[in-house]
């Protein structure tokens, strides 16, 4: 049985020239709250990394 991986926590990153990925953006959107990452509302963090719908 393998130790578990360790998770993810929230920094101090609250701009989209922080990220390093879109998985990052999104992570930062839903588990720490950082709103400042959606600034249209469409749930899609950082349309430079993570594309629009």
């Amino acid at each position: 049985m393998s130790p578990p991986a360790p998770a993810a926590s929230c920094g101090a990153k609250r701009k989209c020239g922080q990220m390093l990925s879109c998985e990052e953006a999104r992570f930062y959107l839903s588990s720490c709250g950082v709103r400042a990452l959606d600034r249209d509302g469409d749930g899609v963090p950082c349309e430079s990394l993570c594309g629009g719908r």
